[in-house]
């Protein structure tokens, strides 16, 4: 898929770097955290659900 002698340039290597960092952040920000504030909160799915879809968090 990619050439390894391709990241002996650092520029690339770095860029490469910084796509995998900002796509891991992104991840877990917004797929893996939703469902860890839910459990925190004791939220039941539809509560998750209807919380996620209208941006009233502050409603029990």
């Amino acid at each position: 898929m990619l050439n390894l002698a391709l990241l002996r340039d650092p520029a690339l290597a770095a860029g490469l770097l910084g796509n995998a960092l900002v796509s891991t952040v992104m991840m877990a920000t917004l797929v893996v955290g939703p469902f860890y504030l839910a459990r925190g909160w004791a939220w039941t799915p539809p509560a998750s659900a209807w919380r996620c879809r209208w941006g009233r968090w502050w409603r029990p």
